[in-house]
């Protein structure tokens, strides 16, 4: 009998990692749920109206870009 006890271990080791695997994967899942995504949603909302206001501003502001070779160009505008 200790031959086949030993094939039974062996088999049940793999089968006993899954469900472990299986069950941390749960805790994962449960964990973002409840904590992780309602934080990303409210950070979503909050820069989504961040941007909102930032696009009714426009400022209307011009740069210039010094290039090595040929001097300043002006006249960029952002839009």
């Amino acid at each position: 009998m200790g031959i086949l006890d030993d094939l039974k271990a062996k088999r049940e080791a793999p089968e006993r990692a899954l469900a472990e695997e299986k069950a941390r994967r749960r805790n994962r899942q449960a964990f973002c749920e409840r904590y992780i995504d309602p934080r990303l949603k409210r950070l979503y909302t909050n820069l989504n109206e961040l941007a909102d206001h930032l696009n009714y501003l426009k400022p209307d502001k011009g740069f210039a870009y010094p290039f090595p070779t040929i001097g300043e160009l002006g006249g960029f505008r952002r839009r």
